[in-house]
């Protein structure tokens, strides 16, 4: 993020804790958060995290473009569970390092979202946490979240420069990271004596150990150097000078600089705070940290005040492990003695007793130092990590809890069964019906009052189970011990009643779920496995039609397996246009007159029953249908040059044939249907007119205004809109109110039925009265045979396609059979 906040040392989690005596200070912060450069996400908390509103003085301090994170959004929820406690660190540092300042560099755990609605992407963020709290205007904690795709975050600034020298110690190259690091080109040096660029204090050091370089070319000569940075501020520099003139490659002696600018001042606060034995002991006594010394054949030796407030039997010479629990001190006698007798540091967590009876969680350290040739003593240093540790596990409680319910989630899901010791396990993966139109229609407040009503429903009839929210409006509920398959279905259709069962105030639709359940013993138990294969039974169940349950069964995995094999070839088979589209004509009785076709996609032998589900499953779709369509045209475009070549002598029907593509749901909600189906007439020299768009009921249940107004813009540029297999749905009529439709297809159920069924008959002229009187046509799909093409006619059907007038068949059959010698009608049977 250009121009946003810089550290000293990215490589290390947060701003780090404040030097001895060092203030506050918020100035560098605010300037950080004044430079902010998108896409950079904002959220402002209270000190406990709680979200809260941009103060005023922050709105005026933030550039205009930064991305504000919605209220309801907490900032542990963006990060992945492995970044918490990295998280959690950087907003310690911020709380008590000088700049006010910590930073994290995390895996994301999903894409961003403002509440403008920006979406935005990324599997990296650099989250940085500003302290503003107490500053006056503003009083809060601010995160800020930069996406990256960087996971070792490459723009970490250069620390290190190097210089070559000749042999009378003048510049003759310089690096370019002199420009990043002291702000001066690499020509600002060349040619200058390198004494010049040194502070005058740091001569005499320096120049001993050139000579040294020099007489001595074998040794590299370390030393400490001020250079002057652009802004006339002295930057510290650790050098090491290598002779290598000698070396034809090189000729020069070497000085490698690193930038130590900040480690020097901070060794110079260390030197300074450590002049005087009384003043260190005056600082350890003031800290809050405990801090005892000891000597590991006597005990100990020395502890601070704040020990010695909090712990009892302190007293010189007795052992450490005696102010210890019993665990502590086996801890302390098998791990931490063995360490210190071998010089090896011991860090870890430990809990001590205090003299008010209080268990507090310290963060220890145990460093061993040698005296002289056998003396061991050692330092230990217990800072009270209680509320940190217990922030910590509530940030990895988070987690693994969903937000909106308080259930498990997907994560915490997984550890529930990788941790079962159960017998068998029972999982039961559910899927709400339509709960998109809810959040249509009402908003997704009252999705979200619907989706909490569910995990209030299904935790109600759980028992021993455990209900857990995967995802959206999907939920997994897992239960032990059932005993078998047949116990697992009872229990999933208990859980399925019970979702039948909800009522929400706003809501006034029926609440119906989709639900698929496996059953496993313990041994056979794989949890990404089991979820999944639940996960095949639910998609089963809905398509059996929704509403139902679907118990696991090996012939889906391979059914999966099928799709997934049928998947790939039919991306190939797009890909290498292997796709065909044959013409089924639309015939007027009772002169039979070719007035248009349906364009039927084929993909060799493979039936399209078996491969456009597919292709609506994985989405290729979308190609499928620019290739029907394309073709299509292509093939109206012959029909057209066909009856052009002959003298019609009027026969001709008037207007031309047009044809009619089949359009999917998956389609319709792509942004630039409309455009581009208008874009592909144009392209083939066709006026809208020519083309009828069918589609079915089923995909108009769930959609959106977006679809609404792709169908609107396409029937305003003369596109016919067809409603295929009408009678199928069970809210037809609403879909001719709300939707600009021209025609009506009957779907050819009603047309196997006429014959035999007289309730179907009847259905059949309402709808067909009912689309007269709309002013639409209505065509009659699937007629076999000369009785129902009757029945039909009786029924003032004058629309008609199926077997009896023509299979669908490729466009070089249909020329020369239906089309034969020019002609449009087809022949009397």
């Amino acid at each position: 993020m250009t121009g946003g906040p810089q550290f000293t040392d990215r490589s290390a989690v947060g701003g780090g804790p404040a030097p001895e005596g060092g203030q506050r200070d918020p100035s560098a912060a605010l300037a950080n958060l004044a430079r902010l450069a998108p896409p950079t996400f904002v959220r402002c908390m209270h000190t406990l995290g709680n979200p809260t509103d941009f103060p005023p003085a922050l709105t005026e301090l933030l550039p205009d473009n930064v991305l504000p994170i919605p209220l309801d959004t907490l900032t542990q929820t963006l990060v992945a569970p492995d970044g918490s406690a990295r998280l959690h660190s950087a907003w310690l540092a911020a709380s008590t390092g000088t700049n006010r300042s910590g930073f994290a560099h995390v895996a994301s755990a999903g894409p961003l979202v403002s509440t403008t609605g920006i979406t935005v992407e990324s599997p990296y963020l650099v989250v940085t946490i500003y302290d503003l709290t107490g500053v006056e205007g503003f009083d809060v904690l601010v995160a800020t979240m930069e996406p990256t795709v960087d996971p070792n975050r490459a723009d970490t600034p250069r620390t290190a420069f190097r210089l070559h020298l000749d042999h009378w110690g003048n510049i003759v190259d310089c690096t370019d990271e002199v420009l990043e690091i002291l702000g001066r080109r690499p020509s600002d040096f060349i040619g200058r004596a390198a004494r010049s660029i040194m502070h005058t204090d740091d001569l005499d050091a320096a120049l001993t150990a050139w000579r040294q370089a020099l007489t001595s070319p074998e040794m590299p000569r370390p030393g400490r150097v001020r250079i002057q940075h652009v802004d006339g501020s002295w930057r510290w520099f650790e050098y090491v000078n290598w002779n290598a003139l000698a070396d034809p490659t090189v000729r020069a002696v070497v000085t490698e600089l690193l930038d130590v600018d900040e480690q020097v001042r901070v060794e110079q606060l260390g030197v300074a705070s450590s002049r005087a034995h009384e003043r260190l002991v005056r600082v350890l006594d003031e800290v809050d940290d405990i801090v005892l010394m000891g000597r590991a054949d006597t005990g100990l030796v020395y502890w601070n005040r704040t020990a010695e407030r909090h712990l009892d039997d302190l007293r010189t010479g007795v052992p450490i492990a005696d102010l210890m629990n019993p665990a502590m001190r086996e801890l302390s006698e098998s791990v931490i003695r063995p360490m210190i007798e071998r010089l090896e540091r011991w860090q870890g967590d430990i809990d001590v007793t205090f003299r008010d009876g209080t268990v507090h969680t310290m963060a220890g350290t145990v460093t061993p130092v040698l005296d002289g040739a056998d003396d061991i003593y050692f330092g230990v240093i217990l800072r009270d990590v209680t509320a940190e540790r217990s922030h910590a596990q509530e940030l990895r409680q988070l987690a693994r809890l969903d937000p909106l319910t308080s259930l498990p989630n997907r994560l915490g899901l997984v550890e529930l069964l990788q941790a079962s010791e159960a017998r068998d396990m029972t999982v039961c993966f559910l899927d709400l019906d339509h709960l998109k139109v809810v959040n249509d229609g009402l908003g997704h407040g009252a999705g979200d009052k619907l989706l909490i009503a569910t995990a209030d429903a299904l935790r109600s009839v759980a028992g021993h189970g455990t209900v857990t929210r995967f995802g959206g409006d999907e939920f997994v509920v897992i239960h032990p011990d059932l005993g078998g398959v047949d116990q697992a279905v009872v229990f999933a259709e208990t859980l399925l009643e019970s979702v039948r069962g909800i009522q929400v105030p706003e809501i006034s639709r029926r609440v119906s779920a989709s639900l698929g359940v496996v059953w496993t013993q313990i041994e056979d138990l794989d949890p990404e496995k089991l979820i999944t294969d639940a996960d095949t039974a639910m998609y089963d169940a809905k398509r059996r039609g929704r509403g139902r349950v679907s118990r696991f069964d090996f012939g889906q995995r391979e059914s999966i397996t099928r799709r997934f094999v049928m998947e790939t070839a039919l991306q190939s088979a797009i890909a290498n246009d292997e796709i065909d589209v044959h013409l089924q004509p639309v015939v007027q009785v009772p002169d039979r007159r070719i007035i248009g076709f349906e364009a039927l996609a084929r993909w060799g032998v493979v039936s399209p029953a078996e491969f456009v589900p597919t292709a609506e499953e994985s989405g290729l779709i979308i190609p499928l249908g620019k290739r029907v369509m394309d073709l299509s045209l292509q093939h109206l475009a012959r029909v057209d040059q066909h009856l052009a070549s002959a003298d019609r002598s009027g026969d001709l029907s008037t207007p031309p044939p047009r044809v009619a593509v089949n359009v999917s749901g998956r389609e319709l909600l792509e942004p630039d249907f409309a455009a581009r189906t208008l874009e592909t007439l144009s392209e083939h020299g066709f006026d809208p007119e020519r083309l009828a768009l069918e589609i079915t009921e089923s995909v108009l249940i769930d959609t959106s205004d977006e679809v609404e107004g792709s169908l609107r813009l396409l029937r305003d540029a003369g596109v016919s809109l067809v409603l295929d297999d009408f009678g199928t749905g069970y809210s037809s009529i609403a879909y001719l109110r709300r939707y600009p439709v021209d025609g009506l297809k009957l779907d050819n159920s009603y047309t196997r039925a006429l014959l035999s069924q007289t309730d179907t008959r009847v259905i059949a002229e309402t709808i067909i009265s009912l689309a007269h009187r709309l002013g639409m046509s209505i065509v009659a799909e699937g007629v076999e045979d000369e009785a129902e093409l009757a029945v039909l006619v009786d029924l003032g059907v004058s629309l008609v396609q199926g077997y009896l007038l023509s299979h669908p068949l490729p466009i070089d059959d249909l020329l020369l059979g239906p089309l034969g010698d020019h002609s449009t009608s087809l022949d009397q049977a």
